[in-house]
């Protein structure tokens, strides 16, 4: 069964921890981070399998959000680790 749908999970149990992880998985899941992604590197975002990113969330261009690492580990899921609790 071919399941074309993007989605998105906790991966980490809720409650206080200094670190969290959320799987974005699915043929969109590239264009769904780059969408909230700012990073240094100016232009579309292009994620290298298995490299780590540094940048910020932010849902407007005007306002800077929390700060994140993403790691792209395969070619339809990318693995976002943010502060947690």
């Amino acid at each position: 069964m071919n399941d074309a749908r993007t989605y998105v999970a906790q991966l980490t149990p809720a409650g206080r921890g200094a670190v969290a992880t959320i799987l974005v998985r699915g043929p969109a899941a590239q264009a769904i981070v780059a969408r909230y992604l700012v990073t240094q590197q100016p232009g579309p975002l292009r994620l290298a399998l298995n490299r780590i990113r540094f940048g910020r969330w932010q849902r407007e261009a005007a306002h800077a959000g929390e700060e994140l690492v993403i790691c792209r580990t395969s070619e339809e899921a990318i693995e976002i680790h943010c502060h947690g609790g």
